[in-house]
């Protein structure tokens, strides 16, 4: 047919333009997605995250900037991907209490002094990876995640933990009743103290404690009880 002899050889003559139309919009619509994911903003503010991000518990990343005395860690977000010009655009921003830096607290942790010169040595400097567990106006809290010498994630909250540097933190057991995630953070932390206090690591090495595991043990137990009559009574 005629129509489709004029469209092969219009084809075939704008081979080139016709494959940087179709580049142009598979560009078009990945910056479209990344814009809508966030993938190349540099969140400066805790207020700038978006809620949906803490809801589905998104994991951010950046490098750690400094360390409070109460182990807050102030971390420069790192984006998915860098934009051109990305590091003009935030110069011009308008300067704010900690410019371009956000607080990161380890959910979970009761942080001792030995804790937080723990992850001076460990973490100042160093890139992490900060799992959105809450949060709060001026912080949100984590559960963090860094690089060992063997090039693995490891988690720092479990870690504090589980070498007897820092107890489970009590008012966050309240968050037992949250979604999954949190619940096995949670869960986790309360395992890495038992086994550190059976073992007499850290601080536990001249302490007994066994009241307050047993109280420890006892909340997640109890949590646990819980659940299960209420999958019993939905069932019934």
């Amino acid at each position: 047919m005629p129509l489709n002899d004029d469209l092969h050889k219009f084809c075939d003559t704008h081979i080139r333009e016709i494959k940087y139309f179709i580049y142009g919009i598979g560009l078009a619509g990945a910056i479209l997605v990344a814009k809508d994911l966030r993938l190349a903003t540099k969140f400066c503010h805790v207020s700038e995250i978006p809620v949906r991000f803490v809801q589905s518990h998104v994991t951010l990343q950046g490098t750690v900037r400094s360390i409070s005395s109460y182990g807050v860690l102030e971390v420069e977000h790192q984006p998915v991907f860098n934009l051109p010009f990305s590091r003009w655009v935030t110069s011009l921003r308008p300067n704010l209490e900690e410019p371009g830096l956000l607080s990161v607290e380890l959910v979970g942790v009761d942080l001792t002094p030995k804790a937080v010169d723990w992850l001076t040595d460990k973490v100042l400097d160093k890139h992490i990876w900060f799992k959105l567990i809450h949060a709060s106006k001026d912080a949100v809290f984590c559960s963090v995640y860094r690089k060992n010498s063997l090039l693995l994630k490891v988690n720092i909250n479990q870690q504090l933990v589980k070498q007897g540097l820092a107890p489970v933190l009590r008012q966050d057991l309240s968050l037992l009743s949250q979604d999954v995630v949190t619940q096995k953070h949670l869960v986790k932390l309360v395992t890495a103290e038992t086994n550190a206090r059976h073992r007499r690591l850290g601080m536990w090495r001249e302490l007994e404690g066994k009241e307050e595991t047993v109280s420890v043990m006892r909340t997640v137990f109890r949590w646990l009880s819980d659940k299960l009559k209420e999958r019993w009574r939905r069932k019934g």
